[in-house]
C-alpha cells in the first residue's frame, strides 16, 4: 500500500504540474469559456477508469465534488492569467495542502456526531507535532516560490488623453500618421499602468487562493460516498466516473449563470472563440482537463493507507516544481537573480514534503 500511495503522488505531481500549461495557449479566454472545454476533456477521460475497474456510479456526491472543484477552477484560470503558472499554482498549492490538512486532521471533529463520522476517523500522527512542523515548512517553501515573480498578466497600455489625441494627430505635423499611431498605443507612463497591474495581481492573488480552498476539498465528497466501493482502497478512483458524468452539467449551470450576469450587466458575455481561434481553444482546454484528471485518479491512490488525506493530498501540492520550472523555462516568468531565490524556495518545499511523508504517516 505505501508503494501504491507513493505512485499515486508522483503520478498526480507529474499530471498536475503540466495542466495548467495549456492554459498558456490560450491566455485570452474567459475562465468559464474555458472551463467547458476542460469538462469536455475531463469527461473523455474518466471513462479510462473502467480499464481497472467495474461499473460503479454515485451521482449525488459526483455532483457535489463537481460543482466543487468547477468553482475552484474557474477562479484557477484567472488565476494563472493574472499571476502566470509559476506564482499562481504556488499559492493555490500552499492553500490546497492547508486544507486537504484540515479535512484529513480535524474531519472526525467537524463531523464526528453525524452519519459520515465513519468516513473520517481520528487522525493518528506518531509524530504530530514533527509533522505539522513539516506542513509548516512546506507553505514556507511554496511561499517563497509563489513570490519571486511578479506576475503574468502585462498591464494594459493606458489610454491617451483627448487632448493628448489632438496634438498627435493634428495636420501640421507631416509624418502624423506614423507617429500618432505608435504614441497613442504607448501613452501613459509605467506609473499610469501601476493601479491596474496592482488590481490584477490582488485579483489573481484571491482566485489562487480560492483555487486552493476549493480544491482541497474536492476529494471531501468521495469520502462521503458510500462504503462499497467507493470507501475500498484504491478501487476508490472509479468516483471519477461519477465525478466526470457529473462535471458537464454542472459548468453548463455555471455557464448560465454566466450569461446571466451579462444579461443584467454585471460581467461579460461569456464568447466562444472571441480571443482565439475556436480550435486552439478547444485544444488547450481538453488536454488541460485530461491532464488534470489524471492527477485526480492518481490523488485518489495517494490518500490512501498510510499516508491518507492529511499527508497523501498534501504531498500532491509538490506539482509545483514541475509547472514552476515550465514557468522559468518554457515562458520565461522568472529571470535573473529570482531564479536562485525559487530554488531556495523550491528546496524548502521539498524538505517539507519530504518531512511530512515520514512523520504524517
Amino acid at each position: 500500500m505505501v508503494s501504491e500511495a507513493l505512485i499515486g503522488v508522483i503520478a498526480a505531481v507529474c499530471s498536475w504540474g503540466f495542466f495548467t500549461t495549456p492554459m498558456k495557449l490560450a491566455p485570452k479566454t474567459a475562465p468559464i469559456v474555458f472551463q467547458v472545454y476542460m469538462s469536455l476533456g475531463i469527461v473523455a477521460s474518466s471513462f479510462a477508469v473502467l480499464i481497472m475497474h467495474p461499473w460503479a456510479l454515485t451521482l449525488e456526491w459526483g455532483a457535489v465534488a463537481a460543482a466543487v472543484w468547477t468553482t475552484g477552477s474557474i477562479f484557477s484560470v484567472q488565476a494563472v492569467a493574472d499571476l502566470g503558472l509559476s506564482v499562481g499554482q504556488g499559492v493555490w498549492s500552499g492553500a490546497v495542502a492547508l486544507t486537504a490538512f484540515f479535512w484529513g486532521y480535524a474531519g472526525h471533529a467537524v463531523f464526528g456526531g453525524t452519519a459520515y463520522a465513519e468516513a473520517f476517523p481520528p487522525c493518528d500522527m506518531p509524530h504530530q507535532t514533527l509533522a505539522v512542523c513539516s506542513l509548516g515548512v512546506l507553505c514556507v517553501g511554496i511561499l517563497i516560490v509563489s513570490l519571486v515573480s511578479d506576475g503574468g498578466s502585462e498591464p494594459e497600455p493606458a489610454v491617451a488623453s483627448t487632448e493628448e489625441r489632438r496634438s498627435l494627430l493634428s495636420p501640421g505635423d507631416a509624418a502624423f500618421s506614423r507617429k500618432a499611431i505608435y504614441e497613442i498605443a504607448n501613452a501613459g507612463g509605467a506609473g499610469d499602468a501601476s493601479a491596474p497591474q496592482k488590481a490584477n495581481k490582488a485579483r489573481g492573488l484571491a482566485c489562487a487562493a480560492l483555487t486552493g480552498i476549493f480544491g482541497g476539498s474536492v476529494l471531501v465528497p468521495l469520502k462521503m460516498a458510500p462504503l462499497v466501493p467507493f470507501q475500498h482502497g484504491t478501487n476508490a478512483s472509479i468516483f471519477a466516473l461519477s465525478f466526470g458524468l457529473c462535471i458537464m452539467p454542472v459548468t453548463l449551470c455555471f455557464l448560465a449563470l454566466a450569461y446571466a450576469g451579462a444579461m443584467l450587466g454585471w460581467c461579460e458575455t461569456p464568447r466562444f472563440g472571441a480571443e482565439h481561434p475556436l480550435g486552439r481553444e478547444l485544444l488547450a482546454g481538453v488536454a488541460a482537463g485530461a491532464l488534470w484528471n489524471g492527477g485526480n485518479v492518481a490523488s485518489i491512490y495517494a490518500i490512501q493507507a498510510p499516508l491518507g488525506m492529511a499527508v497523501g493530498y498534501p504531498l500532491t501540492q509538490c506539482a509545483l516544481l514541475v509547472s514552476g520550472t515550465l514557468g522559468i523555462v518554457a515562458f520565461g516568468e522568472i529571470k535573473g537573480k529570482r531564479v536562485l531565490l525559487w530554488v531556495l524556495g523550491a528546496g524548502i518545499l521539498l524538505a517539507g514534503a519530504s518531512g511530512l511523508g515520514i512523520y504524517g504517516g
